[in-house]
């Protein structure tokens, strides 16, 4: 039997046990638990339900007795409307208990209560009145109302006890299958660990015998005695295969040691003749190292010359070029102060004769307000006269009436002339409305007119500042384009010069260059012939170490 058929046999048999003890644990828990959530469903449903009913009981006492008090239909058709949901709740308790002698009693006594209440107490109220009805009302709610409710909650109760006795029925199951699986799981526990003792012992001597000869071996002692397992598994394939490896290791170590002899005594040599090319090679490196040095030096302060007149020729250009921009930007500065200059002068001459025409319209608003002024006295004059007419012309009346028959033609004229005298007192305060109205706005227009020629002599002021700011930016921009042209002329000459310097620098760097990559060639070939000897002796010297390292280990082995 090999060691995968031992180790699936023994870890076959321990997986079965445990599956068959989950198994039973799991459908037994499962059955149990199904059977008590049953019966906790039930204990809730039926404590929610007598709730229920308890509250409705009291709910329908509180509308019976309002509707004894207040006479409110309202509170009658919501007891009716929870007489029919007491009816719906009698029927889902009755699905959970049954015809038992709780519930009967309990149903019966809601009945009655709820019978004599719409037989007697309501028709009660209806023929009589609330003190027909208040009597049987007490006597009813009081007496079989709290009969109804107590037979609900004793019916509470009752699923109440029953949920605990459940819930303690579920705590002792529990308990017990937590001491069974505690038990099946010590089983479990002593047959793996028997299981594992057979297998480890059956698995660990082998390798123990086959652990000391790997460490002979380890050692370097090839001259071990061959294994030999009486069993057809996997450790009497090993024990053939270590013993072959044996035989391998000592022949091979027999040919190693021979070759190693020979390539010590080669490293020796080689080792010896490196010195004398490593110092010639060194001297001849750092000639051309120093011819390098200097070529470069020479290259590079050509190199940053150059970059330094390229830099000042590109500069010049910019300035050249930005003093061409800026002369030319100056000539138009000019024409542009030019043209606004014109336009100033002629703002100055159209605010001039705006602020001539503003002042006439002044002069003639003020005229407009002293003839309203003198508009207005004559209105109130006139307005006076009225008055004084009117009172003269009611005197007159009076002395008409006075006069009798005699006077009734003078009478007439007089009510004409005090009509008159209304109407011109009317008029005349029209007029005066009018002339306050027209002297309200003309002051308005005075006061605006007023402004206005203020805001004209500001702007005209404005305007001669801006014409003489034009003339002194036209006069500041020819000068400045003079300098400008002068400035351009000389960058031009200069970087004509720097051009000059730039070209013969280039060729210097030019030169310099190709001595500097000549050098670096040189150096490079160099540099390569030292890398080659450098690496040669590390090869060498690593090879006289490999060789010195075999030579040790081989004399370790014995063979």
């Amino acid at each position: 039997m090999s060691i995968r058929q031992k180790f699936i046999a023994g870890f076959g048999v321990i997986i079965l046990f445990i599956a068959a003890i989950a198994s039973l644990g799991f459908y037994g828990n499962e059955y149990t638990d199904q059977q008590l959530e049953g019966m906790m469903e039930e204990d809730y449903t039926l404590v929610s339900l007598a709730t229920k009913m308890e509250v409705n009981v009291s709910k329908r006492v509180i509308l019976a007795r309002g509707y004894v008090l207040y006479g409110d239909d309202t509170y009658k058709e919501r007891f009716l409307k929870e007489t029919e949901k007491a009816a719906d709740l009698t029927e889902q308790i009755n699905e959970v208990m049954g015809n038992s002698k709780e519930y009967q009693e309990a149903v019966a006594k809601s009945i009655k209560w709820e019978n004599l209440i719409i037989d007697q107490v309501i028709p009660a109220y209806e023929e009589g009145g609330f003190n027909a009805a208040i009597p049987l009302m007490e006597q009813y709610c009081q007496t079989w109302s709290e009969e109804a409710m107590n037979a609900w909650i004793g019916i509470q109760e009752t699923a109440d006890k029953d949920l605990i006795h459940t819930n303690n029925t579920i705590q002792e199951d529990n308990s017990f299958q937590q001491q069974l699986f505690i038990g099946l799981a010590i089983l479990t526990t002593i047959i793996a660990l028997t299981v594992a003792f057979w297998m480890s012992r059956s698995i660990v001597r082998p390798i123990l015998a086959v652990a000391k000869q790997l460490t002979l071996i380890g050692k370097g002692d090839l001259s071990v005695a061959p294994l030999h397992f009486k069993r057809k598994d996997e450790f009497h394939t090993l024990a053939a295969t270590l013993n072959d490896m044996v035989k391998n290791l000592s022949d091979m170590v027999s040919r190693i040691t021979m070759i190693e002899n020979n390539l010590y005594t080669t490293s020796s040599d080689l080792l010896n003749n490196r010195e004398g090319l490593k110092d010639k090679a060194t001297a001849v490196k750092d000639a051309i190292d120093a011819v390098a040095t200097g070529s470069a030096i020479q290259m590079e302060g050509a190199v940053e010359t150059s970059l330094a007149m390229a830099a000042v020729s590109t500069s010049m250009e910019h300035i050249a070029n930005a003093s061409s921009q800026v002369s030319d930007y100056s000539v138009r500065v000019n024409q542009y102060a030019s043209e606004g200059n014109t336009i100033v002068q002629g703002t100055i001459k159209e605010l001039t004769e705006l602020d001539v025409s503003v002042k006439e319209t002044s002069d003639t608003i003020t005229s407009l307000h002293d003839k309203t002024d003198r508009i207005g006295e004559i209105s109130a004059l006139i307005h006076d006269i009225s008055e004084q007419t009117n009172l003269l012309s009611l005197n007159a009346a009076i002395e008409a009436a006075r006069a009798g028959e005699h006077g009734r033609g003078f009478e007439v004229v007089a009510n004409e002339v005090r009509n008159l005298a209304r109407r011109t007192k009317e008029s005349s305060g029209e007029i005066v409305a009018l002339i306050t109205a027209i002297k309200k706005e003309t002051n308005g227009a005075l006061s605006s007119t007023l402004k206005s020629q203020k805001e004209m002599e500001a702007s005209l002021h404005a305007a001669n500042n801006a014409g003489l700011a034009f003339k002194n930016i036209a006069k500041a921009v020819q000068t400045i384009s003079a300098q400008i042209q002068e400035v351009s002329a000389s960058s031009e000459e200069v970087s004509a010069s720097v051009e000059e310097i730039t070209a013969s620098v280039e060729q210097l760097s030019g030169i310099a260059k190709e001595n500097v990559d000549y050098v670096h060639h040189v150096t490079s070939s160099t540099e390569s012939q030292m890398q080659s000897m450098y690496k040669v002796g590390v090869s060498i010297e690593e090879l006289n170490k490999m060789a010195r390292e075999l030579k040790g280990i081989m004399e370790r082995f014995e063979v």
